[in-house]
């Protein structure tokens, strides 16, 4: 994704500081010789990143972010009022983690396991003390988590409003801006399985 070349001639560069960093990151990929090492594998998480595999270390790296009480940056997979998962990520350290609940068709944890993880995860959410910074989260994420049981407190930002806001020319989804931002895969086309699939 690119800035559309008419913007070159209506956008009013001097009044969106977005508009030449959107281009400087569209020209950087263009140029550049090799890939971000990070474009190439969609496989594992992210440096900082992991899968949770067991409870405990949902359980050490949420209760962790509540004693701390930094704030987390959130995002939710989640369809048809199932949740899929959720991942946080600590804006002090940039250590992150996913909560799985589903594998593909099939709940990820065992009950009582799937219990003690929503515990947890309700904990972190609920929290006053953790400020939460969800992206897309006034449209989709924290109605979606309201509506299937969990409390939000302390929504502290909005990553997609404000970048529309920013820049409302721009498409408004959470894959461009991961892409201009981050680097990061246009993940979405590298699945067989459509948005609405339970295996994105």
């Amino acid at each position: 994704p690119i800035v559309h070349p008419a913007a070159l001639i209506r956008g009013q560069w001097e009044y969106d500081p977005a508009q030449p960093r959107y281009l400087r990151r569209a020209w950087s990929i263009a140029t550049s010789e090799e890939f971000p090492p990070n474009l190439l594998d969609v496989t594992v998480p992210p440096p900082g990143g992991k899968i949770a595999k067991t409870v405990h270390e949902v359980a050490a790296f949420l209760g962790d972010i509540l004693i701390d009480g930094c704030a987390v940056a959130c995002d939710i997979e989640g369809t048809g009022g199932v949740l899929i998962g959720i991942g946080f990520t600590r804006m002090d350290t940039l250590a992150g983690m996913y909560v799985p609940f589903r594998d593909f068709a099939r709940p990820y944890w065992s009950d009582d396991d799937t219990h003690t993880a929503a515990t947890w995860v309700d904990r972190v959410l609920a929290s006053e003390d953790v400020a939460k910074i969800f992206h897309n989260g006034s449209s989709f994420d924290v109605p979606f988590l309201e509506e299937i049981g969990f409390e939000i407190n302390n929504y502290a930002d909005d990553t997609m409003v404000r970048a529309w806001a920013t820049y409302h020319e721009m498409p408004k989804s959470l894959q461009e801006l991961a892409i201009l931002y981050a680097g990061l895969n246009a993940w979405k086309h590298t699945s067989h399985v459509g948005d609405e699939g339970e295996g994105k």
